[in-house]
């Protein structure tokens, strides 16, 4: 497991980008994690690749509209189904990104 610091420097997101995605219930800490005032969640290390593409999507949609991105329940739906590398919003509107090979 990795910590939040971690996470967002692998993924390329900001820590207060992964913060705010686990404070809106887009994506959640190991359950396994500690909870209280003072503890620190602990994340999967299969996260990586989900809130990589979580970046590399909102910025392209910041880039390209100069708005605060997309709604929460988009960013859900994307990491429900991050395996399958696309998502289509409504009948031929698509969003797509890598997804890594496991071997």
């Amino acid at each position: 497991m990795i910590s939040t610091s971690e996470l967002a420097r692998l993924s390329g997101a900001s820590f207060r980008q992964v913060d705010s995605w686990k404070r809106n219930g887009v994506i959640e800490p190991h359950p396994r994690t500690s909870t209280g005032p003072g503890s620190y969640e602990r994340w999967d290390e299969a996260l990586v690749d989900v809130v990589r593409s979580l970046a590399a999507i909102q910025a392209g949609v910041n880039a390209g509209t100069g708005s605060g991105g997309l709604p929460r329940v988009i960013l859900r739906r994307i990491v429900e189904h991050h395996d399958e590398g696309f998502l289509e919003l409504v009948p031929g509107v698509v969003i797509a990104w890598p997804v890594a090979v496991k071997s």
